[in-house]
């Protein structure tokens, strides 16, 4: 590997992290719905079934998850206004795990091994990242 081509994969996964990171603030700017899905989630005894996700209809992962959320929503009607738009909702677990196995393998590793506690997925920046309420 050339210096350069090492330069480029460090800087990549700097680029990745700060990424992450920022999933965490979107996280706290919805902190109020995530914990009234958590509820919901705990009320229906699902923890193990069900996650909570949160997902910008605009980026490379989260416009997928979000038409699965709510598909057909014309979601430049939102991107018109001032707010930036996110799809939120509970979404089966194991689909979710079956998407990070492709696609983010950290993630991956982190929503398997939650299994006592609902975990929140975040699709923004590029990235997906996995929370617990109690950590946002």
């Amino acid at each position: 590997m050339t210096g350069a081509q090492d330069f480029m994969r460090t800087d990549q996964k700097t680029a990745t992290r700060r990424a992450k990171l920022a999933c965490r603030k979107t996280a706290e700017g919805h902190l109020e719905r995530i914990f009234d899905f958590v509820q919901m989630i705990k009320k229906r005894e699902t923890i193990n079934l069900e996650t909570v996700l949160i997902a910008n209809p605009n980026d490379r992962y989260g416009g997928p998850l979000a038409e699965h959320l709510v598909p057909g929503f014309r979601w430049q009607n939102v991107c018109g206004q001032s707010a930036k738009p996110f799809a939120r909702g509970i979404v089966k677990r194991e689909g979710m795990q079956k998407i990070f196995d492709r696609f983010d393998w950290e993630a991956a590793d982190k929503l398997q091994t939650i299994l006592d506690d609902v975990p929140i997925i975040v699709a923004d920046h590029g990235v997906m990242e996995v929370f617990l309420l109690k950590s946002l």
